[in-house]
C-alpha cells in the first residue's frame, strides 16, 4: 500500500511534456521469416573464445543470469545465490559480494545490478532499497527504494526504471528521476493488450551503446525495443518489429503461461525480441519463432536488414549450443552448462585426430577437461568480424 500511494504521488507529478513524447512516431521493421535461411557461424563471426567460470565448490556460481564485462573483469550476477561474483577474463574467480543479511549495508536479494566506471550499484527490491559498492565491494551507501521495478539504469544526472505493465503503477512503464530536484516524468504509455502482466527478470534490462550515447532496453512479452540518449535519459526511438503473419494478435499477447505458449508454438509465432545489441556498424536481433526456432538478424545503421538467417550451424568447431544470451562491445555471448560442453565436445570429436592449437578449442577442453564434467558455466565469445 505504500508504494502504491508513492507511485500516485509520482505519477500525478509527471511533466505535461511527456504526452508530446508519446506522440512521437514509430520506427515499424518488417520482418519476413520466411525468408530466412539456414546459417552459419562463419557467416558473421571470425573465431569462438571459450571461458570457464571456475568458482569453487565453497563459493559456487549456481544461476548464472545478468552479466556485465570489462576489459579486465566479468561480473555475474547469480540468481540462486544472489551474490555477483566477478571473475577475471581467464574465468578465475576474484571476488564475491554476496547477500549477507538486512542491515546497514546488507541485501538478501538481487534484482538486478549495474557496473559503472568506479562503482557497483546492486538492488534488492525486497529490503526496498539501492546499495552502492565500490568495484573492490566496499559498501558506500545506500538509498531507499519504494518503486517495485524490474529494471534500472543510474546516470550521475538521473536515474531511469522500468516498472513493469502493472496498472497500479499508472498508464506508464518507466519513470525518468532527476537526481538533482527530485523531479519524475512517465514514459512508454503502456498498451492495454499487455496492461497487468507480470514481472519479467530481463537477463540484459539496459543496455548501453558503447559506441554512441545511448541506451537499449527490449520490451518483454512484446517485440519492441526503446531507445534512450543516455546523455538526457530521453527517449530518441520506438523500434517496432512486425512480422506479419507470425505476429501475435492483441488478445493473444493477453495471454499467459502455459495458454500463451500453446499459441505460440501452434502458430509457430514471435513473442518478443528476446536480445538487442547495438555494434559498431549496425546493430543484432536475436528471437525465438514457435518453441525452437532461433533467428539471426543484423541490421545496418538506419535498421535495414543486411543478414537474416535461422538455428546457426557451428562450422568454426562443431560444438553445439542454441541461443545467444547476453553480449561484449565486439562479440555474442553464448552461455552454455559445462557438462553439455563437455558432452558436445566428445560427441564432434571422439575418434578423430585433433591438432592442439593454442586458444583452440581443444586447448579449452585439454585444460579444464576434468573442471568441464563438474556443475559449472561456460562462456563462449563468438566475435564479429
Amino acid at each position: 500500500m505504500k508504494r502504491l500511494f508513492i507511485l500516485l504521488v509520482l505519477i500525478a507529478c509527471f511533466s505535461c511534456s511527456q504526452k508530446e513524447m508519446q506522440k512521437e512516431g514509430k520506427k515499424v521493421i518488417k520482418v519476413s521469416l520466411d525468408n530466412s535461411t539456414r546459417g552459419k557461424f562463419s557467416d558473421k563471426f571470425e573465431s569462438i573464445e571459450y571461458i570457464l567460470l571456475n568458482a569453487p565448490d565453497s563459493t559456487p556460481l549456481v544461476g548464472a543470469y545478468n552479466f556485465h564485462f570489462t576489459d579486465d573483469l566479468i561480473y555475474v550476477r547469480d540468481m540462486d545465490l544472489n551474490n555477483v561474483m566477478v571473475f577475471d577474463q581467464k574465468g578465475n574467480l576474484k571476488k564475491v559480494i554476496g547477500s549477507r543479511g538486512e542491515g546497514p549495508g546488507e541485501f538478501i536479494q538481487i534484482d538486478e545490478f549495474q557496473v559503472t566506471d568506479n562503482q557497483l550499484y546492486v538492488q534488492d527490491t525486497y529490503l526496498y532499497k539501492n546499495l552502492i559498492y565500490d568495484l573492490d565491494g566496499n559498501f558506500i551507501s545506500e538509498a531507499r527504494n519504494e518503486l517495485n521495478n524490474v529494471s534500472f539504469y543510474h546516470h550521475k544526472d538521473y536515474s531511469l526504471y522500468f516498472l513493469g505493465y502493472y496498472p497500479d503503477n499508472g498508464k506508464y512503464g518507466f519513470l525518468r528521476k532527476d537526481n538533482q530536484d527530485g523531479n519524475v516524468q512517465g514514459f512508454y504509455e503502456i498498451p492495454d493488450e499487455i496492461m497487468g502482466l507480470g514481472r519479467f527478470a530481463s537477463a540484459n534490462g539496459f543496455i548501453q551503446d558503447t559506441y554512441n550515447d545511448r541506451l537499449y532496453i527490449s520490451l518483454p512479452y512484446i517485440p519492441e525495443v526503446l531507445q534512450w540518449d543516455k546523455a538526457t535519459g530521453i527517449i530518441t526511438n520506438h523500434l517496432v518489429f512486425d512480422f506479419g503473419k507470425y505476429n501475435m494478435t492483441p488478445k493473444e499477447k493477453e495471454l499467459t503461461g502455459s495458454k500463451k505458449q500453446e499459441v505460440l508454438f501452434r502458430d509457430n509465432l514471435v513473442e518478443k525480441v528476446k536480445l538487442f545489441v547495438p555494434f559498431q556498424n549496425g546493430y543484432f536481433a536475436h528471437l525465438r519463432q514457435g518453441e525452437s526456432t532461433d533467428h539471426f538478424i543484423f541490421l545496418d545503421k538506419e535498421f535495414s536488414i543486411i543478414y537474416q538467417a535461422y538455428d546457426l550451424q557451428n562450422d568454426l568447431d562443431g560444438i553445439s549450443f542454441k541461443f545467444p544470451w547476453t553480449f561484449t562491445h565486439d562479440s555474442i555471448v553464448f552461455l552454455i552448462r559445462s557438462s553439455r560442453f563437455y558432452n558436445s565436445y566428445l560427441e564432434e570429436y571422439s575418434g578423430k585426430k585433433i591438432e592442439v592449437k593454442k586458444d583452440s578449442v581443444h586447448d579449452f577442453f585439454q585444460q579444464f577437461k576434468h573442471e568441464l564434467k563438474e556443475d559449472k558455466w561456460v562462456l563462449a565469445k563468438l566475435k564479429l568480424k
